[in-house]
């Protein structure tokens, strides 16, 4: 019997390909894969969503084979082949539509945050003052004078630098508030409204839903938090954009109750301190591969990246061995290449360690909202794409 097999023997083992559907081949029926890039900046929970999606993304192609649509534009389909081509035209022009909007926000959000990945480049320098000292006027100006140093030369195509130097300006010039990163934090949070608008547009979620879900009153909560409110009402329009659905599962059901969700529905998004960005040192690797994908993991006593920021990974398989739970997983800040299926990386975690990381799906800023940590059935931890597997057995 082959390894991967009896290494799965009590559980399952389902990643979707690697690299992401492309253009349509030459016979205008089938399409190309292509490589998948790593997550670009703090997008975890987009790029794991193209994991999950997996076969359904349209992306800037035909929304149907090209040869179909000839057929039909040469009239040589049948009536129902034609009604069935035009729902299914309407159906994808509709899913298409809302991948415009969500690549929209990631381009938006990408570029806030490596914004202010700058704004804390140039400010490390003046981790010598004090917080008083370097939210003053007079620091801000030193700031501004260091940030059109830093990286002059490079051409700065997206942008970034000239944003955060036009918000040194601004603050400069107003006189509301004289607490610099008070000032970044009110800019950033209305920048990353003006991102999020969009979202919320298309899904129809408006502010009163979003302060409604508050876990305390809307006026009570601080600009940060506010700010963290709105992302995770972001996230929850991206799984609904995509069509994911709810699993039943959650961590307090145990590694048997996920291996049951996952052959029945296949790989699962969860978000917690999980993934190797939490890592200080590379994992080791398995001897040998399953399903010609080489297992990665982290040793006992491992050191770790304290954080409290969650992160959005791809649960795509789970055993029992020995009487003990494990979970396979992919991190979207790893690309993967269709030709060669060792790119694609899965890492292993044991089942209590995945419990013991992980949030429910609206509790992505665990320092503020650390009470979803605490499993509850009235929160949902995972989601899937909802449609039954095939053969739920063919992996196990």
């Amino acid at each position: 019997m082959a390894a991967d097999s009896v290494a799965f023997a009590n559980g399952v083992f389902c990643p979707p390909l690697p690299g992401k559907l492309g253009p349509y081949k030459s016979d205008g029926v089938s399409r190309e894969r292509v490589c998948q890039s790593a997550q670009k900046g703090g997008n975890c929970h987009y790029y794991a969503l193209q994991i999950l999606r997996g076969e359904n993304r349209i992306g800037n192609h035909p929304l149907v084979p090209p040869l179909l649509s000839a057929r039909m534009e040469a009239g040589l389909l049948g009536e129902s082949e034609r009604i069935q081509l035009e729902k299914l035209i309407k159906k994808r022009s509709f899913c298409r539509e809302g991948e415009k909007i969500a690549s929209a926000y990631r381009k938006g959000k990408q570029k806030l945050d490596d914004c202010f990945g700058l704004i804390f480049a140039v400010t490390k320098q003046y981790d010598h003052l004090s917080a008083q000292e370097k939210n003053t006027r007079v620091a801000a100006k030193r700031i501004l004078g260091a940030c059109k140093e830093y990286g002059k030369e490079e051409s700065d195509p997206q942008g970034y630098r000239k944003l955060f130097i036009d918000t040194l300006e601004a603050f400069l010039r107003q006189d509301v508030c004289d607490n610099f990163m008070n000032y970044l934090h009110q800019e950033r949070y209305k920048a990353r409204s003006n991102v999020n608008q969009p979202l919320f547009d298309y899904c129809q979620l408006s502010q009163e839903d979003i302060q409604r879900a508050s876990l305390k009153p809307w006026d009570d909560l601080n600009v940060n938090e506010k700010y963290v409110r709105e992302s995770i009402a972001a996230f929850a329009c991206l799984r609904s954009i995509f069509s994911c659905e709810n699993s039943s599962w959650d961590p307090s059901q145990g590694p048997q109750a996920l291996i049951d969700q996952l052959k029945t529905y296949g790989p699962h998004l969860v978000c917690g301190l999980i993934g190797k960005s939490f890592y200080k040192e590379a994992p080791s690797q398995q001897p040998n591969l399953v399903q010609g994908r080489q297992i990665h993991f982290w040793k006992v006593g491992s050191k770790i990246n304290e954080s409290s920021v969650g992160h959005v990974i791809v649960i795509v398989g789970a055993q029992i061995q020995n009487g003990k739970g494990y979970v396979y997983f992919l991190d979207p800040e790893d690309g993967s290449d269709p030709k060669d299926l060792k790119s694609q990386k899965v890492y292993v975690m044991s089942y209590d360690k995945l419990k013991e990381k992980m949030t429910s799906l609206d509790g992505y800023q665990l320092k503020e909202i650390s009470e979803d940590r605490v499993f509850s059935s009235e929160k949902f931890y995972a989601v899937h794409m909802g449609v039954k597997r095939e053969d739920p057995e063919l992996e196990t």
